[in-house]
């Protein structure tokens, strides 16, 4: 007789994720599969409740076998009130379970986050996403060094695509508390170059919180609509900031503000009060020296992503990991 013996297999290792504190009756809960034991995971999910080992005595939420993260809006929560969570997956092994995570309903008005400088920054949740509800005005990276501050048009354009830069909108920080930094692409991802789709890249984010790809912009816009009128819901209401054009209504809580750009060519700024442009943390399929934004104009709801040189001072928004 020959025989083989096969691989051993173990149960799942997972980690439950939760992003708790955004709106007084909602929270996000999840996890993510870190190995499948050696043999696929046929399926995952969470459970939860309001009390201690939510899988003995809560409610379980199945979510599927694909992919090795997961994530769901649990709605209808108390408020102000602790839940507990705790995600499992489960292979022919049997199921594993993550840690255990207490967390905390809050309000829409207290949800904020800080940079490394101390900066607050209102934040909202929008779908299954957790967007800041401003613009970034950091001047330092996560681990508290510093970008080159280019404070006039001189300095802006002896700039070479892999300076790491910020300025204020006409070189006056008058404008840093409401439009926040206008960043060159090196700058806003810290010089890290995306390399696919699902990659995280931090930049001059905070912890906990990433540079956006086109694709992440991409599931904000389609919730709201499609890009033909998520501009609505997207934008500031009224004529504060946004100075002409189609008034927005701010359904999603986004805030969006027309902070307008600074050119790499003279080193100029346009367009404030009629312009809105943000880095996403992927680049130019055809340029090396371009990488995608998404721009708003005061003219209409329209927003769409558009290549610009990576040179170019732009808009920074951060999503939560």
């Amino acid at each position: 007789w020959n025989f083989t013996t096969v691989a051993a297999i173990n149960t799942p290792e997972v980690v439950t994720i939760t992003d708790s504190v955004f709106t007084s009756n909602t929270a996000h809960v999840g996890g993510k599969i870190i190995s499948d034991g050696g043999i696929s995971v046929t399926e995952y999910g969470f459970y939860w409740g309001s009390q201690n080992n939510p899988e003995i005595s809560g409610t379980k939420v199945t979510l599927g076998s694909e992919g090795n993260s997961f994530l769901k809006v649990i709605n209808g929560l108390a408020f102000e009130t602790y839940y507990f969570a705790k995600a499992y997956a489960t292979n022919k092994a049997g199921t594993g379970f993550g840690p255990m995570v207490r967390f905390k309903t809050g309000t829409p008005a207290s949800s904020e986050v800080k940079d490394y400088e101390g900066n607050s920054y209102k934040a909202v949740l929008i779908g299954t996403q957790n967007w800041m509800a401003e613009n970034l005005k950091a001047t330092k990276y996560f681990d508290g060094s510093s970008l080159t501050f280019a404070n006039n048009k001189e300095q802006w354009v002896a700039l070479s695509v892999n300076d790491k830069a910020y300025c204020w909108y006409n070189d006056n920080a008058a404008n840093k508390n409401t439009y926040g930094a206008l960043y060159t692409w090196a700058g806003a991802t810290n010089g890290i170059q995306l390399t696919a789709e699902n990659e995280e890249i931090q930049g001059v984010c905070p912890i906990g919180w990433h540079l956006p790809s086109k694709k992440e912009w991409e599931v904000l816009v389609n919730y709201l609509g499609g890009e033909s009128v998520a501009g609505k819901k997207l934008k500031e209401a009224g004529y504060s900031h946004w100075l002409v054009g189609l008034a927005g209504d701010n359904e999603s809580g986004f805030t969006a503000l027309p902070g307008g750009v600074r050119s790499y060519a003279n080193g100029m700024f346009s367009d404030i009060g009629y312009l809105g442009c943000w880095w996403t943390a992927t680049g130019s399929e055809g340029y090396t020296d371009k990488a995608l934004q998404m721009v708003m104009l005061s003219s209409g709801y329209f927003i769409h992503a558009s290549e610009t040189p990576k040179k170019n001072g732009v808009s920074v928004r951060c999503l939560r990991n």
